[in-house]
């Protein structure tokens, strides 16, 4: 009796299958560490628009003379300069980056240590998170960052 030789000339289809399994393991992986990757970069340019609106709230009071006593209220989507009356008086200098939104709450005739006032919140609107500080009359501040973001852009 005569024994055939195997020869192998390709891949069986397990190994085919374990192979395409891989595959698709680490691209799903890939994947998902890109949306984690672009929800950071959206995040760190809301910080980064944070940190200059809060800034140029903040030149805006020390040119105090300029606010009316009254509350004073600025929601601007960029790009571009604070819109609406009370904006560019009450943020001057302030530039908001595109897909933005920035509002800002100013109140100085506010009497009493736990009166809120100011309140800035910036969220970039291709983030499900915001950046929120709340600054009250007796000096006490929160800042929450990654908090549930308000109104859509």
């Amino acid at each position: 009796m005569k024994m055939r030789q195997l020869t192998s000339q390709g891949f069986t289809l397990v190994e085919l299958l374990v192979a395409m399994a891989i595959i698709g393991i680490l691209g799903g992986l890939a994947i998902k560490a890109y949306d984690v990757y672009k929800l950071n970069a959206y995040d760190a340019i809301a910080d980064g628009a944070y940190t200059q609106t809060r800034a140029a709230l903040e030149a805006g009071k020390i040119d105090s003379e300029t606010f009316p006593n009254q509350v004073m209220i600025s929601t601007t989507t960029g790009p571009g300069a604070p819109t609406g009356a009370e904006g560019p008086l009450l943020l001057p200098g302030l530039i908001v980056p595109k897909d933005v939104r920035v509002y800002v709450f100013h109140q100085p005739g506010c009497a009493g240590p736990l009166c809120v006032e100011d309140v800035i919140t910036v969220r970039h609107c291709l983030s499900p998170r915001a950046i929120s500080y709340t600054h009250l009359k007796g000096g006490g501040q929160a800042l929450v960052r990654n908090a549930v973001a308000g109104a859509p852009c």
